[in-house]
């Protein structure tokens, strides 16, 4: 704090050697100091007689104050919301323009008569009054009363200075926004960060980085929604109050595994402790849970979907050229969507079921975020035509998420075996009299880009071994899973 003498002091110690008292100057206690409370007023008469002083009043309740602790309680308007006539006829009466005030004459015998011009005003003159600002300097009365009667708790953790510690590498963490039980709902401490200038209340957490590297950290809400309703925001540094300037990373919305959450991927340093202030983006959400991951190269998901190629897919197209078996042309990448960012190549695998003992399977080499919420994942090789191969995700608490597509060259109408009635089959989709079953996976046979006649004539090769597809895919069907894929 500061004494009289501008001599620093401790507002604890009440130590100023002049004897004065020790208090924090007012641009800094506004400046600097988290406020406990805040209430922008209702804006309803005060309990008073004179209809000047009827301005609005503003109330509020806190618990948890420390005996013998300096509080500081600011008292404020806001410049401009109240506009009252002066000098008409409605003298005092709130307005929003100049039109609002009625005139009146100002002297003589008809002296705040209702008049049109000065003719209406014998001895005198009408006057119409003008709309002006309220000027709020005066006079405040605050009123401290102790303690809140009825009064419900505030959450342990609603503000900054009770965040709950939360220790771990891999945690979940339910927080309830709309109180219940002893509790008030969440509040929002009065300043919402700039990223986030739509949060309706927070919540606050404190949590030790146990070494330097990634982290992921997601909220849920408890409703079912499209659009992201929690948001949160991360500090760096647990001193009361945060700014701005220490947020190192914020989120309204991100890929996550819930369609109402938000999700954070970011880089800490060790034993640093970092302050989470969660929250809702309206008054609606009520629960929730906070997830984090430290250092996980599998975060959680529900799902994950094949995109290139498609999930599920059958392709029945050429394993190579007719004459040139040395340059496979089978499925080499894919692309996958499903799981949270920031995600490694050490959570995903493949198998490709019935694969010859003698025949090394096929590894990811290489995992590419292509920051959409989606992944490229690239193989060591081409998958083995006549497979079907099993894509898995395994999060870090062992949940599988499985997805799954067909390498079966001939395999036309997807029953499961190449063989004449493709042809068929091929020929009818191609003219149009058939649908499609994968596009140009099942009709675009010789890998031209665009299915024509000619697709028929390399898949009557394929089914009859002509050149290098000896001895030809007739008949021939994807073995069964013996369970030799974990």
């Amino acid at each position: 704090g500061q004494c009289d003498d501008t001599s620093t002091c401790s507002i604890a110690e009440q130590d100023c050697a002049d004897g004065s008292i020790c208090v924090m100057p007012d641009e800094r206690a506004c400046n600097e100091l988290m406020p406990l409370a805040c209430s922008d007023g209702n804006q309803v008469a005060c309990d008073s007689a004179d209809p000047t002083t009827q301005q609005g009043q503003a109330a509020l309740c806190f618990k948890g104050a420390i005996v013998g602790q300096t509080y500081y309680v600011m008292v404020a308007a806001a410049p401009g919301s109240q506009k009252r006539c002066v000098g008409g006829l409605d003298d005092r009466s709130r307005c929003n323009s100049y039109v609002d005030c009625r005139a009146k004459c100002r002297r003589g015998p008809n002296i705040g008569q209702a008049c049109m011009n000065n003719e209406d005003c014998p001895e005198s003159y009408c006057w119409k009054g003008t709309c002006e600002e309220l000027d709020h300097r005066g006079i405040y009365n605050l009123t401290i009363r102790s303690p809140c009667d009825g009064a419900p708790d505030l959450i342990p953790n609603d503000l900054c200075q009770g965040a709950e510690q939360i220790t771990g590498t891999s945690l979940w963490n339910t927080f309830r926004l709309s109180g219940g039980g002893q509790y008030a709902p969440a509040t929002l401490d009065c300043l919402a960060p700039d990223c986030l200038p739509g949060l309706e209340n927070d919540l606050w957490y404190d949590w030790i980085a146990p070494a330097s590297g990634a982290v992921s950290m997601s909220v849920c809400g408890d409703r079912v929604s499209t659009s992201p309703e929690l948001a949160i925001t991360v500090y760096e540094g647990c001193d009361c109050p945060p700014n701005d300037a220490q947020i190192v990373a914020c989120s309204e919305g991100a890929p996550v595994r819930c369609g109402n959450g938000s999700l954070l991927t970011f880089d800490v340093t060790g034993n640093t402790c970092y302050k989470i202030r969660v929250g809702a983006l309206n008054e609606v959400v009520s629960t929730g849970e906070l997830e984090i991951d430290f250092e996980r190269t599998c975060p959680r998901t529900a799902s994950i979907k094949l995109l290139t190629p498609p999930d599920g897919v059958v392709d029945a197209r050429q394993p190579y050229p007719p004459t040139d078996s040395a340059h496979p042309q089978n499925i080499d990448r894919f692309v996958v969507s499903g799981p949270p960012n920031r995600v490694r190549r050490e959570c995903w695998s493949i198998c490709e079921i019935g694969l010859p003992p003698a025949t090394p399977p096929a590894v990811i080499s290489e995992l590419l975020d292509n920051t959409d919420g989606t992944f490229t994942l690239l193989l060591d090789r081409p998958l083995l035509p006549g497979y079907e191969t099993i894509l898995k995700y395994t999060d870090h608490s062992g949940q599988v998420a499985v997805s799954s597509f067909t390498i079966l060259p001939g395999d036309v109408n997807r029953d499961g075996t190449s063989n004449p009635a493709d042809v068929t089959s091929l020929l009818e989709m191609i003219a149009g009299d058939a649908p499609s079953r994968w596009g140009l996976h099942s009709e675009d046979i010789d890998r031209s880009g665009t299915a024509t006649p000619a697709d028929a004539l390399r898949l009557i090769d394929l089914l009859q071994g002509a050149h290098f597809y000896s001895p030809g895919w007739n008949g021939r069907s994807t073995p069964p899973d013996t369970g030799q894929c974990p």
